[in-house]
């Protein structure tokens, strides 16, 4: 028997009680509801055994939610907008709905609905509705809340692309007080409007780590290149450095060896200066001798 996720309050033994009816009985007609979650309704009541008649007013009578059935699941967002915002609006309808209809992982074949539906005190809602891909891996819970938070992301960066923001219930009150500044005393304005300021600060603060998370990525990746460009630098400076130093090293060693060679050459010079001159003596001439 295929495993079966039921949904019915106080009901939790009874489920293969459930499949007898649904499958031998037949008499629950099967209802889709928005969400892809099938609802077997009963179509009327029979006679049955006396086991049957023990959960008649239990099980024939009730509602069966059977999730394990699901085609799809259901992607629903109310997007909350600053009433500020309003002129940019279609725009970023527009743009979002470009995004849901390329998304790889939302099914093209159920309806995928983007519209700006409702304008309340402090918001303007931009409604989205569409569903995952009919497969065994859209309909399970972690692949189905990783493509809800990645349609989540892309709409935020769409918001944030255009320079609106996400609508704040606390704008309301900020909105109310501000009204009345000129019924209240110096004091109290002086308190509304650090009231206001902090507030704005916190809608500030609501926006996505995710683009925080990239802007600190980008700083940290150029601050990286521009310390690896600093040590490049620094060491090619170190290099030229020491090319000076022993090419000057060479120069001097060069020079001494000149002044050594000239000292010596003076010196020879002057020694075959003082030297004394040696006379030579004539040479006797030998008498001759008579035969």
């Amino acid at each position: 028997m295929a495993r079966m996720w039921l949904s019915r309050p106080l009901i939790m033994t009874l489920v293969a009680a459930i499949v007898v009816f649904l499958r031998r009985r037949r008499q629950y007609g099967a209802v889709i509801q928005w969400d892809k979650r099938p609802l077997y309704v009963p179509n009327f009541r029979k006679d049955l055994s006396e086991r049957a008649r023990a959960f008649d007013g239990g099980i024939v009578q009730m509602l069966v939610q059977n999730n394990s059935r699901m085609t799809n699941r259901r992607i629903r967002f109310d997007l909350k907008l600053r009433l500020e915002d309003i002129p940019k609006v279609p725009e970023i309808v527009n743009e979002i709905k470009n995004m849901i209809d390329t998304h790889p992982e939302i099914d093209s074949i159920t309806h995928r609905l983007v519209r700006w539906r409702q304008v309340g005190d402090y918001y303007a809602s931009i409604w989205l509705s569409c569903y995952t891909k009919s497969t065994e891996q859209g309909i399970k819970l972690q692949h189905y809340i990783a493509v809800e938070q990645s349609v989540l992301e892309r709409c935020a960066a769409i918001i944030y692309r255009h320079g609106a923001d996400f609508a704040a219930s606390t704008e309301l009150s900020v909105k109310g007080a501000a009204g009345g500044l000129e019924a209240q005393s110096e004091e109290d304005s002086k308190i509304t409007l650090r009231v206001a300021e902090a507030n704005k600060e916190g809608t500030e603060a609501h926006r996505t780590s995710r683009e925080r998370e990239l802007q600190n990525t980008r700083e940290a990746v150029l601050k990286d290149k521009e310390e690896k460009l600093r040590e490049r630098e620094l060491e090619v400076e170190r290099t030229e450095k020491d090319f000076k130093r022993r090419e000057q090293e060479l120069e001097e060693r060069e020079l001494k060896l000149q002044v050594t060679m000239d000292v010596a050459a003076d010196a020879e010079h002057d020694e075959e200066e003082d030297a004394p001159e040696v006379k030579r003596e004539a040479p006797v001439e030998e008498p001759e001798i008579g035969n």
